[in-house]
């Protein structure tokens, strides 16, 4: 099963594509990893080099794939930071040109743009972001972002659920809010389709650089296994706690994923999913057959 994944890409550290590559590959899939930024290191460190990788080198890499026959093998598609508009634009040329081959295969938006301090990208970005929600199936926004997308407040469980369906009225099918605030010190992630599922898991304090990729990854791996929704989102949310907990004992920063990453696939915590709205899930096997 092979992943098209258009993000970021760093030497140093584990953030984009530096980390959903190893997470899909440990997984079992094949990772197509394109790079819409390559720099030394996250920003977040003060300092970095590099620069964004320029529309027309990501187009040229796509039409080699499409030239070589390999789209049509392509079975997922993900995308992150995006460095600039026009590389947005790319994306969804991409997202436009795989579905020519397949309209099933599914495209995974991390509409990378903003934390709870606000805004790191421009307001041409921003927009290019909106288009590219309005294609997705599965769109994984963080509470700021959610807020962005639909145009209201999200601080409290509620207004994330009301939220979650005026950006589904869009377009994408699914949507998660991410790094929701939860009472008693906890962080929520909420996850709405015609099921709404919520997993709850205690706040853990420090940077942790890649959080949201991590995320992103570890679901769309579930995402494309074809888990019942809770399952996908209460067996992400348990990987990407153990990873960060492994990170915060480590003093925070740069992810612990090579020293954490048989928490991967058997996360040390299990995070279970309470379905808020729905009807009752059948028993599953909580644990999908990956590829591998």
């Amino acid at each position: 099963m092979s992943v098209l994944s258009l993000q970021s890409h760093v030497v140093y550290g584990h953030v984009g594509n530096s980390v959903a590559a190893f997470v899909l590959q440990y997984l079992g899939f094949e990772v197509w990893a394109v790079p819409t930024v390559v720099f030394s290191n996250h920003p977040a460190h003060g300092s970095h080099r590099g620069a964004i990788t320029p529309a027309a080198n990501i187009i040229e890499l796509l039409a080699g794939l499409d030239e070589g026959g390999w789209l049509g093998e392509c079975e997922g598609i993900l995308s992150g930071y995006l460095g600039s508009a026009e590389n947005g634009r790319a994306v969804l040329e991409t997202v436009k040109r795989v579905r020519t081959v397949d309209a099933r295969i599914p495209y995974i938006c991390d509409p990378v743009m903003a934390h709870e301090d606000g805004f790191f990208v421009d307001s041409d970005v921003q927009d290019m972001m909106r288009e590219l929600v309005r294609s997705a199936d599965v769109v994984l926004p963080n509470a700021t972002e959610l807020a962005f997308l639909a145009g209201q407040p999200v601080d409290s469980l509620e207004c994330a659920h009301a939220a979650a369906e005026i950006v589904r009225q869009t377009g994408p099918g699914l949507v998660i809010c991410t790094s929701l605030p939860l009472p008693d010190g906890k962080i929520g992630t909420l996850l709405v389709e015609d099921e709404t599922w919520l997993v709850a898991t205690p706040k853990l304090e420090g940077d942790f650089h890649g959080a949201g990729d991590l995320f992103s990854a570890l679901f769309a791996a579930y995402h494309l296994a074809d888990l019942y929704p809770g399952g996908r989102l209460g067996l992400a949310v348990s990987a990407t706690y153990a990873v960060l907990k492994a990170t915060a004992e480590m003093g925070g920063g740069e992810l612990a994923l090579i020293q954490a990453q048989e928490e991967l696939e058997e996360p040390f915590e299990s995070y279970v999913a309470d379905l808020l709205t729905g009807p009752p899930a059948a028993p599953v096997d909580p644990k999908p057959p990956f590829p591998r």
